[in-house]
């Protein structure tokens, strides 16, 4: 029964073009979200073929995935992260993935481009009734 169920927004995954510094070279780092030469020459590494991510990005640019320097499918945020640290190519993935490194930047995709996704905690009303639970979801 729905009306049992609560959903509460856990948090907003935005999405970033993250590429290592070697990748650069010449260009403006602010314009490579947009820049097809950077996009489709650069290697890539991507979540999976078909993820929204790139996806919605990619009709933006009216690009296919046909046109792009695909290096690496792969399934996992931070083997993907650390093939990106390690200057293997450029990828697009959420914000909540994020390098330390110093040579590794962050663009953000704006959101007219590609949507921001929210998660949320689904739990059953009568889990509030218990202490632990109700200070953790407080917080």
């Amino acid at each position: 029964n729905s009306s049992e169920l609560i959903a509460k927004e856990f948090f907003t995954d935005s999405p970033w073009l993250v590429t290592h510094k070697k990748w650069l070279k010449n260009l403006n780092p602010q314009k490579i979200t947009t820049d097809k030469l950077f996009i489709c020459k650069t290697p890539l590494i991507i979540y999976t073929e078909s993820g929204d991510l790139m996806q919605s990005w990619l009709n933006h640019l009216n690009l296919t995935t046909a046109e792009l320097n695909i290096k690496y499918v792969c399934e996992d945020w931070l083997s993907i992260l650390q093939m990106v640290e390690s200057g293997q190519g450029y990828a697009i993935i959420p914000d909540s993935i994020k390098s330390n490194l110093e040579q590794v930047i962050h663009l953000p995709l704006p959101n007219s481009i590609v949507e921001s996704v929210t998660y949320y905690f689904i739990y059953r009303k009568s889990l509030i009734k218990i202490p632990h639970y109700q200070n953790l979801l407080r917080t």
